[in-house]
């Protein structure tokens, strides 16, 4: 009643009521009816002024009335369950609907007050109509037909159209009689009903087109466009639109998006296919220029959500609020370099002698001239007389570049903060020159050290400054450290103003442990690193730019696709929280440390600890541990602009190339724009270009690297800096400090805390071990990897630095606490240094590992995992978790602990199956922890048959099996370059242009398939390993042979847009039939149970014959097993693998016919062959040859593999 005026339904006094006579019966009847009940007036204004009309309770002469039974409540719970009920009661294939979705979320917005209706969602609420009634049950295209019907009935029977055709037909009448009257002949021109035969068959043909691009746009073979038009078509549906609105809308859009340019790659892709497979190379060449035309018009697409994507963080992390404390911090941090560098200035000046000693001293010491005399007298040091020196690295300088320990160690002067310029002298840079005078000059005005700088004769001031320093008078001292301040002088740079030599300053750098501030190992290695690749001899240079450069090219293409990168990006996200429990644990124990060194005593260090892991207290331990959440999901722009603000600087370049730009790094490092031949240039030109590619397609991959690696590194630096110092980074870089805290100058660091630079260090390195990109801990783990990396044995295992911090990852969340011990009883040195970085990190990640996989267990046990321990479901569907690093490590683990593994311990599991389960194989606990390369793709060939391939016989059998190896071999290396390609075929899956049924491709490509050199086997196996990853013609593999399942189910494909978008490999989840036979110990059942035969027709009819029986025989043993054994899982396991394996074994041996699935005579005697043992293969061959003038059978000849199957099976004993 929203819409009506309340005025309508009363009576305002003095009106007169019209058209409201009442007959004297009526009016009886109304009294005896109403007697003794009073009707109040109500007015208009009593209703505005919203007093109560009605008498309460109380008041009223007339009790409410009584019900039998109370009145029910829905609840909006009661709501959501009869919602949800509805829901599970549809079909499978209606609930995934789109619109089913759109409308189960319109009715749940309706009854969750939290959410508002859209108008779309309003739309789909409101009451079907009449039409809407009566086409529910249509298809679209019986919808679509119902609709032209009702079109051409609107010519005969609507008086509106019949209203336009008249228009139309007068129109036509007067414009022949206009030609008529103007001269025209008279001869050709209709009369009236012609006419209006002709305008009823052009209104007919319009209505007709106007449905046939409708229905062109319905059924579109562009997924996108198509699901778009079935979206508006619901506006047509309910009259909103018109069937021209709706086309109009549809062909701007088909022209104008550049979503659908996009989609309509694959196509293009699959009509060059398909040309290519008939040889009609000039139309494919005319689909292949389709496609890139349409791929050239999606590219704006691309950079519109790349920047969609940037715009969507920066408002995620709070508009432009991290650039202005950014831009803060510089501006702050300018102003006090500005007043420091102007006040050490007017010092220098006013003590210009000083000034002028110092640089004569220098001048004569290394035999340069880097000055010039003022007007005035004084000296000043002139940059370019500097670099006329010629003088550019420090060692040109110093007499030697570092000393010898005490304990026999050389150490380099390079190994501390220092750069190995020779403007790391602060005498030759004139700002720096001026700090260091006024440095001087601080001192010699202090009391305390004036009589030891005083110089008489030919004494030299940094003689004096350098002995002064040296005896400890003035190293580490509060006068030293606040002058230093003072002046914006590194500890370093003072050094390097007072000392001649290498080995003077390493005695003082070297003395003061507070002070000591070593570059970290790993920027002494990529320094090392570098320098030996510089120094390269002929031999290098060539293997590292071709073979090496080749691998990286190819490792780079491997990581290229939208899947991978949302795998690692799962990945990342997987550890995160893992990582931020880790931090709050490692934060309370270095709280705890840090106390006892202080000197408290432990009752009073573990309150400290207490209170840090006690998240009631708000200490900032666990809000500073979990920022790395915050600036994944809410901060990334405030990560982004601090973490380049901190790192993009001459001191910690090593770091932010590591951490950003690590492949320009590698591809300089394998030879990038270092060629000196004309061929040389040309080859590195070109490899430059491939480079570039490379670097684009892994664009996605790189971003989301880059956003892991910045959260990583700017929260755990807050945190460190916070626990170390005390202070609040970010606070502290607004207010223009980085100078100081780069410096480690007092103001910041307080006695005895760790230096910014190597939290910057250990900072960079847990960014790059949380993406797995560090160099791993463990000495023999690195060795191997570098070995693997520079020997080119990535040809095998391609990512050894990933395999290794894998296992060294689930290694500390297993067994990391043990680690610390056994560390402590073997190393003196780790013992002396107490509670290390490395120990705490063992700890708390064992911990916080120990705590996911209970976790984990138990969400596998609440329904959400299979009896494959590689699956999680969600009860239709069932999701691969290999991927997703360390999910699949942590439920073999978990399982393992399920069936008893650790019950030598005293753990007891669920059951006592270890014995039977497959997960305990040698190669399942390969591929877990070592990754899949080395069971699938080209890591199989290496390390399962690279004997096969070299071993010389005249076994023609294993000949053709060394032949097919060697084709796969190559055919999977060569396809790992085009990775980025081959997500076209994902696309055509999920466009349905091609198939998503799981084919047999072996034996694929036959000697007959039109391809060059065809007729060789290890060519063919070539092409079979391309067919299979997609690249042949969507017909070729929609007639290929469909796989099936020993349980008799036909295999489908992973779903195609969750693979190539998410990253996840979705499928069916496994029958009770499979689910039961993995349980007992069977991996692949089909593999395992399935046929042995080698030809590809005959093992698919073999495999249908063996599923039509084996699964009722599986059944029958799992009942037989229960009763056998009801009390012993382990038992029932092993009966029912005996069992089930020799109902496999019958069923094999009952189909006797070799012939049922089409092979060809040659095909079956070849597999008779196989089954052979090698012997007497062997023997065969030998008694071939003897009998036919030395020569071996023909492999494709019927009679000679007949005689040599003859000689084979010739037997000594009966």
């Amino acid at each position: 009643m929203a819409g009506i005026d309340l005025s309508t339904l009363v009576f305002h006094e003095g009106e007169k009521q019209e058209d409201t006579t009442i007959t004297p019966e009526v009016v009886e009847k109304q009294s005896e009816e109403t007697e003794d009940i009073t009707i109040p007036k109500i007015t208009q204004e009593d209703i505005d002024s919203g007093i109560d009309i009605f008498a309460s309770e109380e008041e009223s002469d007339t009790n409410p009335p009584i019900y039998d039974e109370p009145v029910g409540q829905t609840t909006i719970e009661d709501a959501f369950d009869a919602l949800l009920t509805r829901q599970t009661d549809l079909p499978v294939d209606e609930r995934k609907r789109t619109l089913s979705r759109e409308i189960f979320a319109a009715e749940e917005a309706m009854i969750d007050p939290r959410l508002s209706i859209t108008n779309r969602e309003a739309e789909l609420l409101l009451p079907p109509t009449e039409k809407m009634a009566k086409r529910a049950d249509m298809t679209l295209a019986e919808v679509l037909n119902d609709m032209r019907t009702e079109e051409f009935k609107k010519l005969e029977d609507d008086l509106e159209y019949q209203q336009a055709i008249e228009n139309q037909i007068k129109e036509q009448v007067e414009y022949y009689d206009n030609v008529t009257k103007f001269g025209g002949s008279g001869e050709n021109i209709p009369d009236k009903e012609q006419i209006r035969e002709e305008v009823l068959q052009d209104n007919e043909n319009v209505i007709k087109l106007q449905f046939e691009t409708a229905d062109y746009y319905l059924n579109n073979r562009n997924t996108y466009m198509r699901k778009a038009a079935q979206q508006l078509f619901f506006a047509v549906e309910r009259d909103y639109l018109s069937i021209e609105g709706f086309n109009a809308i549809m062909v701007a859009d088909e022209f104008l998006n550049p979503v659908n340019a996009a989609f309509e790659v694959p196509h293009h892709w699959a009509a060059m296919q398909e040309h290519v497979k008939e040889g009609n190379y000039g139309a494919a060449t005319k689909e292949a220029l389709m496609a890139t035309l349409n791929l050239a018009s999606a590219i704006p697409l691309a950079k519109v959500a790349t920047k969609g994507i940037n715009k969507g963080w920066r408002a995620l992390s709070g508009g432009r609020g991290a650039y202005h404390d950014v831009q803060e911090a510089m501006t702050n941090e300018g102003l006090r370099a500005y007043d420091i560098k102007q006040l050490a200035k007017k010092t220098a000046n006013e003590n210009a002698d000083i000034r002028n000693k110092i640089i004569r001293e220098f001048e004569e010491q290394f035999n340069v001239t880097i000055s010039t005399e003022l007007p005035n007298g004084n000296l000043a040091v002139d940059p370019t007389l500097v670099r006329e020196t010629g003088k550019t690295k420090l060692n040109e300088y110093m007499t030697d570049m570092g000393y010898v320990g005490t304990n026999g160690e050389t150490v380099k002067l390079t190994d501390y903060a220092i750069n190995d310029e020779s403007l790391a002298i602060p005498i030759l840079d004139p700002d720096k020159m001026n700090m260091f005078v006024s440095t001087v000059v601080g001192l010699k005005s202090n009391p305390k050290f004036a009589a030891a700088l005083e110089t008489t004769g030919d004494e030299r001031l940094v003689d004096k400054l350098f002995e002064l320093t040296m005896n400890k008078e003035l190293l580490g001292s509060e006068e030293l450290l606040e002058q230093l301040t003072k002046n914006g002088l590194a500890f370093e740079e003072y050094v390097l103003g007072v000392v001649g030599s290498g080995s003077q300053a390493g005695k003082l750098l070297n003395q003061l442990s507070q002070i000591k501030r070593i570059k970290p190992a790993s920027v002494k290695e990529a320094q090392e690193t570098k320098a030996r690749v510089e120094t390269q001899k002929a031999f290098g240079r060539l293997w590292t730019g071709t073979v090496l450069r080749t691998e990286n090219v190819r490792r780079g293409m491997m990581v290229s696709s939208l899947a991978t990168t949302m795998r690692n990006l799962q990945s990342g996200l997987i550890r995160a929280p893992m990582e931020s429990l880790a931090d709050v644990l490692d934060t309370a124990l270095l709280t705890y440390g840090n106390a006892r060194m202080a000197g408290a005593s432990t009752p009073k260090a573990l309150l400290k600890f207490h209170n840090s892991i006690n998240p009631l207290v708000r200490d900032g331990t666990w809000s500073g541990s979990f920022n790395n959440l915050r600036y994944l999901f809410m901060d990334q722009s405030r990560a982004e602009d601090f973490t380049n603000y901190i790192l993009d600087r001459p001191e910690l370049t090593e770091q932010f190339e590591k951490m950003f730009h690590n492949i320009n790094e590698i591809q300089e490092y394998t030879g990038r724009g270092k060629a000196q031949t004309l061929v040389g240039k040309g080859a590195d030109n070109v490899m430059s270009r491939i480079e570039d590619v490379v670097w684009t397609v892994n664009g996605p991959n790189r971003w989301q690297e880059h956003v892991i690696r910045r959260a990583t590194f700017m929260s755990d630096l807050e945190r460190q800096v916070k626990t170390n110092w005390g202070i609040d980074l970010q606070t502290a870089l607004k207010e223009g400090k980085i100078d100081a805290i780069l410096k480690d100058a007092p103001s910041v660091r307080p006695e005895g805390g760790s230096s910014f630079l190597d939290m910057v260090e250990k900072s960079t390195q847990k960014a790059l071990d949380v993406t797995y990109a560090k160099q791993p801990d463990f000495a023999p783990f690195k060795a191997i990897s570098d070995g693997i990396t520079k020997s080119g044995l990535t040809v095998i295992i391609p990512f050894p630095r990933f395999m290794f911090n894998s296992l060294e990852y689930m290694a500390q969340n297993t067994a990391g606490a043990m680690l610390v011990p056994i560390r402590k009883a073997i190393s003196k040195e780790s013992r002396a240094a107490g509670l290390t970085a490395r120990d705490r990190q063992d700890i708390s990640r064992n911990l916080v590992g120990l705590a996911t996989m209970k976790t984990f267990y138990e969400m596998r046990e609440a329904g959400f995992g299979t009896e494959d321990y590689t699956m999680v479901t969600d009860g239709e569907n069932q999701v691969d978790i290999s991927a997703q690093f360390p999910l699949r490590q942590m439920a073999w683990i978990t399982e393992f602990y399920s069936r008893g593994g650790l019950s030598s311990i005293g753990l007891e599991g669920d059951e006592d199956t270890i014995d039977t389960w497959y997960g305990m194989d040698m190669k399942e606990i390969t591929e877990t922890f070592l990754g899949s390369t080395l069971r699938t793709g080209t890591g199989n060939v290496f390390v399962d048959e690279i004997t096969d391939i070299i071993k010389g016989t005249e076994d023609i059998i294993d000949e053709e099996k060394r032949s097919k190896t060697i084709g796969r071999l190559v055919g999977q290396y060569t396809a790992t370059f085009l990775t980025p390609v081959f997500q076209l075929t994902e696309a055509q899956r999920g466009q349905d242009v091609r198939t998503s049924e799981a084919k047999d491709f072996k034996g694929s490509i036959t000697s007959d398939t039109n391809l060059p050199f065809g007729e060789n086997a290890m060519v063919r196996s070539f092409y079979e390993v391309y067919a299979q990853r997609g690249l042949a013609a969507p017909s070729f593999e929609e007639d290929l042979p469909q796989r099936v399942r020993i349980d008799g189910k036909k295999l489908q494909r992973p779903d195609a847009p969750s693979r190539l978008f998410l990253g996840l490999t979705v499928t069916e989840r496994d029958s009770e039939t499979i689910s039961y036979l993995k349980d007992v110990g069977f991996a692949d059942p089909t593999y395992q149970l399935g046929s042995r035969s080698r030809i590809p027709a005959n093992k698919l009819a073999e495999n249908e014959f063996i599923s039509a029986a084996l699964p009722t025989m599986v059944d029958i043993v799992q009942e037989l097993a229960k009763d056998m054994h009801p009390d012993d899982k382990k038992k029932q396991n092993i009966f029912a693998r005996k069992g089930v394996s020799q109902a496999a074994r019958s069923l094999r041996e009952e189909f006797n016919d070799p012939r049922y699935g089409g092979a060809s005579e040659v095909a079956i005697v070849v597999d008779t062959l196989s089954r052979l043992n090698k012997d007497d293969r062997k023997y065969g061959i030998v008694m071939f040859k003897d009998n036919n003038d030395g020569r071996l059978p023909d492999i494709r000849s019927l009679e000679d593999m007949m005689e040599y199957a003859e000689y084979c099976k010739i037997k000594y004993f009966n």
